[in-house]
């Protein structure tokens, strides 16, 4: 089996899995309901043809009559009523699986020691898929679950009606839909590839839409007049993922007309053949009305099989991307050892690095020293390396070569969690959470978050604390002007000077 579709099998598997996991009692009343709403087409068609050739018959009895009109109406009011019912268990399903999915998604981002993923392109790309294959497959799978069991049910059921009463239309239905299953799938395989083509994109999209977006970034483009620069750019990536998936609909269009022409000719074929047997009165009205409600239900299920299967294709294509996301390892030793408070200093031997194998050092062979118990000042030009060092010191980033000593101690053998403990720092690409004030100083310590009175004097360190007690709720005041506080209020904008100081008493 190829490794696209042993991807896709995996992908599969591992969707209904999580389904299963979320919720048994909700995955099988799903699949219970979407049985129900497929098999119950089939005894009424019966009905329907046992009810018209009752009615052809001289002396019909009324309660007959009446009791197979009735049955039909129930079974096919039962039917319809499944099918929408089922929606709800396959709604709440989907919610708990997305759930689980972006999660699981958040948390393997998080779990890697350093950051140099997010520097990647290739690493970019792929956690763009990632959050493709998170958001669409698991609620693909789970939201079509009802229609792909009362598809195959309802098959299955009228097929047996075909199969006890024309088996040759039986053959020529299912034969019809093996070539068409080729077709799609190798329409779905390339809508895979336009997928993962387009990702780099929509990535590109993402960036300039929030260029316009970010008052921060507004502004800046507004004082240059670089408005109408990155609005053609955004267009013309726009355009290339867009035409390209374009291209690919009218690829499955085409499919889906042949698909239609070829079973209009078949039942057409069928339905002649069938209505001479009726004027030779080898068969009745009745009957003649089951077939060509068993033929159309036949071929109007494989058809949503068929789209289902092209869809889900494509998203357990994408969601095998999630998986190797997930699965992967950190490709950075973590450490058990725990940095104890530090005594003599950190010093850096021989260190070389650089972000990427096909870019120039930025380190080379780099020897430092720096004691405890002292103040020390990185100065030099722009790209000497100075936030490096101060990256590979958090283990934002591994050495290419050589080591850094936390006491004699290789920082790689120490837990990197334990060792950012025993630091605090302002980077110069500060954040400036959307949260309260209270939150954005102490989150800088989570066994202390929400604590006023540490914030308070953190707040007086860094020589914020009045302008945050003037701000109109104070410490609670939501530092955002975009995003409302959990009371409704109004969000406030500070300065830049004044989140540079937010940020120090963080730290």
């Amino acid at each position: 089996m190829p490794r696209t579709d042993r991807g896709r099998c995996r992908g599969l598997f591992c969707a209904v899995r999580l389904a299963a996991a979320s919720s048994p009692v909700t995955a099988v009343a799903t699949v219970g309901l979407g049985v129900v709403s497929g098999v119950a087409a089939a005894p009424a068609a019966w009905l329907t043809q046992q009810l018209i050739d009752l009615l052809g018959r001289p002396k019909s009895s009324a309660v007959e009559v009446v009791a197979l009109a009735c049955g039909a109406a129930l079974l096919t009011g039962l039917g319809t009523g499944a099918a929408y019912v089922a929606g709800i268990p396959a709604a709440r399903l989907s919610a708990r699986v997305r759930i689980e999915t972006e999660t699981r998604l958040a948390a393997a981002c998080a779990r890697f020691v350093g950051t140099q993923m997010l520097d990647d392109p290739d690493r970019q790309d792929q956690l763009h898929l990632a959050q493709r294959g998170a958001h669409e497959a698991p609620s693909l799978v789970t939201n079509s679950a009802m229609s792909w069991f009362s598809a195959v049910s309802g098959i299955v059921a009228f097929l047996a009606v075909l199969y006890t009463r024309w088996p040759a239309m039986l053959v020529a239905v299912l034969v019809t839909a093996v070539p068409i299953a080729l077709v799609q799938r190798r329409i779905s395989r390339r809508a895979v590839a336009v997928a993962e083509t387009a990702t780099t994109s929509y990535r590109w999209r993402d960036y300039y839409s929030d260029l316009f977006t970010n008052p921060v970034s507004a502004r800046d483009m507004r004082l240059y007049g670089a408005e109408n620069l990155f609005v053609h750019r955004l267009r013309d990536h726009l355009s290339t993922a867009l035409l390209a998936e374009t291209r690919q609909q009218a690829r499955t269009a085409y499919g889906q007309v042949a698909f239609t022409l070829t079973n209009a000719v078949i039942a057409g074929c069928g339905a002649a053949v069938v209505c001479l047997a009726v004027v030779r009165g080898t068969i009745t009205v009745g009957e003649f009305v089951l077939f060509t409600t068993a033929v159309a239900v036949v071929q109007a299920r494989i058809a949503t099989l068929l789209g289902l299967a092209a869809q889900l294709h494509v998203s357990l294509g994408v969601f095998a991307h999630y998986l190797d996301f997930v699965a992967q390892p950190e490709r950075s030793p973590r450490g058990t050892a725990t940095a104890e408070p530090l005594r003599r200093g950190i010093e850096l031997r021989d260190v070389w690095f650089r972000y990427r194998d096909d870019q120039p050092w930025v380190l080379r062979g780099a020897h430092l020293r720096l004691d405890a118990g002292r103040i020390h000042a990185l100065v030099g030009v722009n790209g000497a390396g100075k936030s490096t060092i101060i990256k590979l010191l958090l283990r934002f980033h591994e050495p290419t070569r050589g080591r850094i000593l936390w006491d004699g101690t290789d920082i790689a053998t120490i837990d990197p969690d334990t060792l950012r403990r025993r630091m605090a720092g302002v980077f110069q690409d500060y954040v400036p959470y959307e949260l309260t004030a209270l939150e954005n100083i102490t989150i800088g310590d989570l066994n202390h978050l929400g604590d006023v009175h540490r914030a308070r004097d953190a707040a007086a360190r860094a020589n914020i604390l009045d302008t945050i007690d003037d701000l109109p709720a104070g410490f609670d005041t939501m530092l955002s002007t975009r995003r409302a506080g959990d009371g409704g209020d109004a969000g406030i904008s500070l300065s830049g000077g004044q989140w540079q100081r937010v940020a120090l008493a963080r730290a």
